[in-house]
């Protein structure tokens, strides 16, 4: 006789005393797994990683040195120089004005000389070479001089006696033969501080003596 074999036994309720062990073990169960470090699988699409923030560094403007003042030194003022006013003298009424003296120092001439020199001509035509030229004041005759071709040179006129002052001078040529004419042009002798150049100075003569 064959066996008899064990079947399912369908629409059978689960005991009460079996559904409360389940529930009672369900916590144990679920505490145990989190303590073994059981994870249930995400289901969710992971998210991709966050981008690092990049850090920025800040950049200090650079400070303008401002430029040196420079300092323009004001021009000292000018001082104005005022002319130091000269009184001028009262003259007394009725007096004259008195005559100027020249002060001539011990050891000079009590006068300068006068000194001429210039161009020569008698009868329109230059004087020739080797005439003699003399100039006197009165009885006062100079030093002579010889001519040159048309010219002569350093006349000196210089006495030195007052009676010779402020006097006419006078020239004279004089021939070889000692006959002399004299000259259109004169000139005055007087005291001057210097000598005094009359230079050019021109002679005329009417003709040669």
């Amino acid at each position: 006789m064959a066996p008899a074999t064990a079947r399912p036994v369908t629409g059978m309720a689960t005991p009460p005393r079996a559904r409360w062990l389940w529930f009672a073990l369900l916590p144990l169960a679920l505490a145990a797994a989190c303590s073994s470090g059981y994870q249930a699988p995400s289901t969710s699409t992971p998210r991709p990683a966050a981008p690092a923030p990049t850090a920025t560094v800040a950049i200090a403007a650079p400070t303008t040195t401002p430029a040196p003042t420079r300092l323009v030194a004001s021009p000292e003022p000018t001082a104005t120089r005022t002319p130091a006013t000269t009184p001028t003298p009262v003259k007394p009424a009725g007096s004259t004005a008195p005559t100027a003296t020249v002060f001539v120092p011990p050891g000079l001439p009590p006068a300068w000389p006068f000194i001429f020199s210039g161009d020569i001509t008698a009868g329109g035509a230059p004087v020739p070479a080797g005439y003699t030229l003399v100039g006197r004041i009165d009885d006062y005759e100079t030093r002579p001089v010889e001519t040159l071709e048309g010219r002569y040179l350093a006349l000196t006129v210089g006495p030195i006696q007052e009676k010779w002052f402020d006097r006419p001078i006078t020239f004279y040529l004089i021939g070889p033969d000692g006959s002399e004419v004299k000259a259109e042009q004169t000139e005055t002798f007087v005291v001057r501080p210097t000598p005094t150049g009359f230079m050019p100075y021109a002679l005329v003569f009417p003709k040669l003596p």
